[in-house]
């Protein structure tokens, strides 16, 4: 087992995968790659695929990372099999090539991604790629809005949210949705979420929050697209399958912070 696991980290380190992703930075690997197991080596294998895969998606010719970027990238991306988290960490790796390999951002990023429960991931994916994948004529008066920190509310019927959230039976959902919204407000990646609110007229419930620049920002590094910063979020940019996968219709979406009390 010892020499099958020997040979999958030499294979990995020095093979055409690595070399593709990781380019220059590559050798940067080995002494990382040592210490881990067999199933932390497949993750990240398969990390590495989807990081590629994201690479050529949006054309980056950059392959530099920052020294401090690759070893706290290793030691977190085989957290969880996730693949909203999975999408994230190999996003983030996307978007930390740089020109010179000077540029280390990504590290506050990945501890940060790290430092979030799957729910709360979940839960930011599906509000920030609902609003980014909203191409139409409001985005110009959103990006105004949000940059000058007047805020942007939005809406989501509570029932779609909660399917996109793919709880398990005996999960006690309101429970982890609370979670998740106070985990994304106190890491400043969205306000409100907590309490949804009833139209009368069809007794829908509606859940709304706030979007944040650093949510934002957040979004565009976990979808490789972070170098050119937070704008890019308005940019029509192309996403992961997985992130595309959880996107809703928003119920509303508004310019400024509106609070909507239950009627």
């Amino acid at each position: 087992m010892a020499n099958e696991l020997e040979s999958g980290l030499i294979a990995l380190a020095s093979g055409k995968l690595a070399l593709d992703v990781l380019g220059p930075s590559a050798k940067l690997a080995g002494k990382e790659l040592k210490e881990y197991t067999a199933a932390g080596l497949a993750r990240l294998r398969h990390l590495w695929t989807k990081a590629e895969q994201r690479r050529r998606a949006l054309r980056l010719r950059h392959r530099n990372l920052s020294p401090r970027v690759l070893p706290a990238l290793l030691r977190s991306s085989s957290a969880g099999d996730d693949e909203v988290m999975q999408a994230y960490f190999s996003g983030v790796l996307c978007s930390s090539f740089s020109t010179a390999g000077r540029d280390d951002r990504a590290v506050g990023f990945i501890r940060l991604i790290e430092g979030l429960s799957t729910y709360a991931l979940r839960a930011h994916c599906i509000i920030y790629s609902s609003v980014a994948l909203q191409q139409n004529h409001k985005m110009s008066d959103v990006r105004k809005w949000l940059m000058l920190g007047r805020g942007i509310t939005v809406a989501f019927d509570d029932r779609q949210f909660r399917k996109r959230m793919r709880f398990i039976r005996g999960e006690d959902q309101q429970a982890m949705l609370d979670h998740a919204f106070v985990s994304l407000s106190s890491n400043d990646l969205c306000m409100q979420g907590l309490h949804p609110s009833v139209k009368v007229a069809d007794k829908t419930q509606y859940r709304w929050m706030h979007l944040t620049l650093r949510g934002a920002e957040l979004y565009c590094w976990a979808n490789g697209f972070g170098q050119k910063g937070v704008t890019e979020f308005f940019a029509d940019r192309k996403v992961s399958d997985e992130v595309r996968a959880v996107a809703l219709k928003p119920a509303k979406l508004e310019l400024g912070l509106v609070n909507y009390m239950t009627d």
